[in-house]
């Protein structure tokens, strides 16, 4: 995932400089992988590779879970960079992320803290999962 996630990471350090301010590489990664963290990502990834493999169908529900994930992630990252300063800390960052989104977050609390909570996840609960996380990005 991590590998995978740098080209991510180099994306959202174009776009921030593009958008408003230079941003250092390490810093945006620090706030990607500390979102992802965050918000149960990382095992809401880690649920997804373990879904039954199955046919050609059940590998492209995986693939296109995976990709609203990281999108999901990409769009929250990019929002977070434009509430928070440069150089702001990846905790303050993340914070004044959920203040500016608190409306949005609390409508997604309950199924965030079904991630965190439960072991492995089924298609169904990934599928809602996944939705919650398209909807806190702007």
């Amino acid at each position: 995932m991590y590998g995978f996630s740098l080209l991510d990471v180099v994306e959202l350090t174009e776009l921030a400089e593009r958008d408003r301010e230079p941003r250092e590489p390490r810093e945006v990664a620090a706030l990607y992988y500390g979102l992802s963290e965050h918000l149960g990502i990382d095992l809401a990834l880690t649920s997804v590779s373990a879904l039954h493999r199955g046919d050609r169908w059940h590998a492209l529900a995986r693939l296109a879970l995976r990709d609203d994930l990281y999108g999901s992630l990409r769009a929250i990252t990019l929002d977070a960079l434009r509430e928070a300063p440069p150089g702001t800390p990846v905790q303050e960052a993340i914070a004044m992320w959920e203040a500016a989104n608190a409306s949005r977050l609390v409508r997604a609390r309950s199924a965030l803290h079904e991630v965190s909570s439960a072991g492995q996840l089924d298609l169904a609960t990934l599928s809602v999962i996944t939705r919650q996380m398209r909807g806190l990005a702007r």
